[in-house]
């Protein structure tokens, strides 16, 4: 049963990623041609106000006209870079709306979760925190783990995962909303590099 959860995880990984990919090639296509849109506007500013402007004043267009196309260029870098991490925003996104159908082992995933946070945890445990879908999960978990006596207690905000806390006043948060934040913190740069791998940045 573990293989099948990895197994499922990562396709939902690469499913999402691909999709991500597609629509983010899309949207920064659009988003270079409004760049490219507002670097032909302030070239053409630029022209209009070299043919109104006499001669000995060419080097204060010049500058001017310099100034102009580096905001404009500032600007569409800014708009694609906005762009891109809006996908990315969207990308965790759908990770949580993946996560939040629970299309998966979740007493395995428990199971694992417990596993490695008592594996962390410097003390006996004390009390386990689920979603409050996952209580009894939770509990048959324990039981077979030998751990009738450590409470269980639901959490409406999670989703799902387990925050353990030890008798010694240890905590070690596995909750799906810690774990994602983590693997976006660790593998942003990554992500990025998948997403817009082969497009101008």
């Amino acid at each position: 049963m573990a293989t099948k959860t990895s197994i499922d995880a990562s396709e939902v990984r690469e499913r999402l990623l691909s999709y991500a990919k597609m629509e983010a090639e899309k949207i920064v296509r659009e988003a270079e041609e409004e760049a490219k849109r507002i670097i032909e506007s302030a070239e053409r500013e630029w022209l209009r106000r070299y043919q109104d402007y006499r001669a000995r004043e060419m080097k204060v267009i010049r500058d001017k006209a310099s100034q102009i196309e580096s905001e404009a260029r500032l600007k569409a870098r800014l708009l694609i870079s906005k762009t891109k991490e809006e996908v990315i925003e969207g990308l965790f996104k759908e990770v949580e709306k993946a996560l939040a159908k629970r299309d998966f082992d979740v007493e395995k995933s428990l199971e694992v979760l417990l596993t490695k946070s008592l594996r962390e945890l410097a003390s006996p445990p004390k009390k386990v925190r689920v979603s409050s879908k996952d209580v009894e999960l939770a509990e048959n978990v324990l039981r077979k783990m030998g751990m009738e006596g450590v409470l269980v207690e639901g959490d409406p905000s999670t989703v799902g995962g387990v925050v353990v806390e030890g008798e010694g006043g240890g905590i070690v948060d596995n909750s799906y909303e810690t774990r994602l934040r983590i693997l976006k913190e660790r593998f942003l740069d990554r992500i990025r590099s998948i997403l817009w791998e082969g497009l101008e940045a």
